[in-house]
């Protein structure tokens, strides 16, 4: 999932922007309270050890740094995440707060996923014919019982996990099948080495992020990976990014499914060309992903 993890990078480079941007205003607004004095010359330099629990202490060494005096050092211990500062007392007192400010706890998210298979008729009487679609949580409880009724849809799976703020999760449904080898002997008989193994499944990638105003800015890449009849792998992944309320649902949709059986029906290929008769009757693959901020 190569895409996703640039695409996880470029936000990593945004979110260390809004850090250093948040670092900055909160080390303006200490040095207004503080009158503009950095250090009085009276003083003596002495030492102070700050244990870092939640933020990213490198981010922290570079606020200490900038709140430092010339006479001040700052160093990092990482096997204890402890940052360790020299300075005089007034200037500890600065950079305690600012600390204080930013090592906070991330928020927790729990992230619940239905996985299901419907007709592309099916997915048009539900009003879920673009790529991204939010349901409110009353909405998406009237979708999930239409779906577990209707002949037209199977629900795949249900899965959930929880992560934090800021950090990626990922979350397959696949299997393995193993392909190719060798024939051999053994005895009397005649034995086939496998020199392969290959996966298909359902995946997805989310990366979400909340907001101070409780919003969360997520990005989502599912995708569907699946054999041909031909013993070929093709997959197809959608990459999306919205901003969500707690709760919310996102529907993802858009994604064909390949010639198979299901429940007896055959189901033509997605990439040969269907007739208008059995247009109804293929298949897609609809994510459904809701996002719950965990008090």
């Amino acid at each position: 999932m190569g895409g996703a993890g640039k695409k996880c990078a470029v936000t990593g480079k945004a979110g260390a922007f809004a850090m250093r941007k948040k670092i900055a205003i909160i080390f303006l607004t200490v040095f207004l309270l503080s009158g503009g004095v950095l250090f009085s010359q009276a003083e003596k330099i002495r030492l102070e050890v700050f244990e870092v629990k939640y933020a990213d202490i490198k981010s922290l060494e570079e606020a200490a740094s900038a709140l430092k005096s010339d006479e001040g050092r700052v160093s990092v211990h990482t096997s204890t995440n402890k940052l360790v500062v020299f300075d005089y007392p007034s200037n500890l007192e600065r950079i305690a707060k600012v600390i204080e400010l930013l090592d906070i706890k991330p928020k927790e998210l729990e992230i619940k996923v239905v996985v299901v298979e419907l007709t592309s008729a099916f997915l048009r009487r539900l009003g879920l014919g673009g790529r991204a679609t939010i349901i409110p949580p009353a909405k998406f409880d009237e979708f999930m019982f239409l779906v577990k009724v209707a002949k037209e849809a199977t629900v795949r799976s249900e899965m959930s996990l929880r992560t934090i703020s800021g950090r990626v999760a990922a979350l397959s449904v696949s299997e393995k099948e193993i392909f190719g080898g060798t024939l051999t002997r053994e005895g009397d008989e005649l034995v086939v080495v496998p020199i392969q193994e290959r996966e298909a499944g359902n995946y997805l990638e989310v990366l979400p992020r909340v907001n101070d105003d409780g919003t969360i800015n997520i990005i989502i890449r599912p995708s569907v990976s699946e054999f041909r009849a031909d013993g070929s792998a093709r997959e197809r992944s959608i990459l999306t990014q919205l901003v969500v309320n707690d709760g919310d649902t996102v529907a993802i949709g858009g994604l064909d499914v390949t010639g198979k059986r299901t429940g007896g029906e055959s189901i033509p290929p997605a990439d040969i060309a269907i007739s208008k008769g059995n247009v109804d009757a293929a298949r897609k693959v609809v994510m459904f992903l809701t996002t719950d901020i965990v008090d």
